[in-house]
């Protein structure tokens, strides 16, 4: 049982992490931090809306080639380098909740 939930929007970061966490922690007295089984991966800059189409495609790609498996950072660099070559923008995506995966 695993969960990754994709929060690529206006600074999803502020909005989107510690209250899935907490939620998650209340419920499970397991899973005191409410990190174990679930990761999210937002934005501390704004993404442009222009590049949600690209980003959605980008992660899910990503997560359904067994044959070629990636890594958080791969996912969050070709994000990154995507804002800056198609929008000349800064794009700061992070991965929140994975430091107790195994």
């Amino acid at each position: 049982n695993y969960a990754l939930s994709i929060r690529i929007s206006r600074y999803s970061y502020s909005y989107y992490t510690l209250p899935f966490f907490d939620h998650k922690a209340q419920v499970n007295p397991n899973d005191p931090k409410g990190t174990l089984g679930l990761d999210i991966l937002s934005n501390g800059l704004p993404s442009l809306f222009s590049f949600n189409a690209y980003n959605a495609i980008a992660t899910y790609n990503a997560m359904i080639n067994w044959e070629t498996p990636t890594s958080y950072q791969t996912i969050i660099q070709d994000l990154e380098k995507y804002g800056r070559d198609a929008g000349g923008v800064i794009v700061l995506v992070n991965i929140i909740g994975d430091e107790d995966n195994q």
